[in-house]
């Protein structure tokens, strides 16, 4: 049986607005889903390709300290595409690789010591939304406080993009909207949204930047029934379903989603409900394909 269903890969790339939607086949795997980790996605319309806004970023994951400083990171052009070793103490080099290629703005990084991690930071002058995505490898996560240090990285990140929104998921157990799976669980396919700018679903905590808070309205936010809710400084909210991502599989927490998913209506999760998003400095809309301009490329600053 396939699983359609608003019930949450990881963060799959927006695309132009020339390209042909289609289902994605995926192969099936036999026996349980894959561990791809505990995987933070946040998404911003604030522009992320600047080298102010990369060091930021940098400095704040090397002053962290501990998995979440990168072991090596794509060097792009600039290394003829081999991976560089990161140096916390000198950022030149990957604040270089983050704005030598406008099409290709960001950094990709990871460490494989003492367990795997990836950091996917993209950022793009034609789309709307610029990404970060960090997944930990579920084998590090062996005590509460563990848990607690990603959220607390999570809300440094969060803070410093002034992100739209964001979740953290446990990857084995939760799928995005698209997503699709078979009785076991695998991922077997993806179905593009039409609405590329919806809540790609609820996972085990939520962010829920100020446009969210207007468009749900606070009370109703406050009033859903999480686990836990927490305000953020600027106006957003922490959601949590459970007190553990690894709770995720088990009965009660699929109920609580699912009574979740049913107080928030499907048209939060179709695109047909949108909120007002922040555009003060910020991207506004995706760029238009330049067949639609005439051949002049189009600004979706202003």
């Amino acid at each position: 049986m396939m699983n359609t269903s608003f019930e949450p890969c990881r963060f799959e790339p927006d695309q132009s607005d020339t390209t042909v939607k289609h289902e994605v086949a995926i192969p099936k795997r036999a026996g349980a889903v894959g561990d791809a980790g505990i995987h933070l996605e946040l998404r911003t319309n604030l522009f992320l390709g600047t080298r102010e806004m990369g060091d930021r970023i940098l400095s704040f994951l090397a002053q962290t300290g501990d998995i979440f400083i990168p072991e090596f990171f794509d060097g792009g052009k600039l290394t003829n595409g081999s991976k560089v070793k990161f140096d916390p103490k000198n950022l030149t080099l990957p604040l270089n690789v983050w704005v030598d290629d406008p099409h290709s703005l960001g950094i990709l990084a990871q460490r494989h010591n003492p367990v795997e991690v990836s950091i996917v930071i993209s950022a793009s002058d034609s789309l709307m939304f610029d990404h970060i995505g960090m997944s930990v490898d579920s084998a590090w996560f062996t005590s509460p406080e563990q848990l607690r240090r990603f959220v607390s990285v999570a809300k440094g990140l969060y803070g410093i993009i002034h992100a739209n929104n964001g979740y953290i998921q446990n990857w084995q157990s939760e799928r995005l909207v698209g997503e699709l799976t078979d009785e076991y669980g695998n991922l077997i396919g993806y179905m593009p949204p039409k609405e590329r700018w919806l809540l790609k679903g609820l996972f085990w905590i939520n962010f829920f930047g100020p446009e969210y808070v207007t468009m749900f309205g606070r009370d109703r936010l406050l009033s859903a029934p999480w686990t836990k809710i927490e305000e953020l400084p600027d106006g957003g909210f922490l959601t949590l379903i459970s007190e553990s991502p690894f709770d995720a599989s088990k009965p009660e927490y699929q109920k609580r989603k699912k009574a979740l998913y049913k107080y928030f209506g499907d048209e939060v999760f179709t695109g047909s409900l949108l909120p007002p998003f922040r555009t003060e400095g910020r991207k506004k809309r995706d760029a238009r394909p330049l067949i639609q301009t005439g051949g002049v490329r189009d600004d979706i600053f202003r």
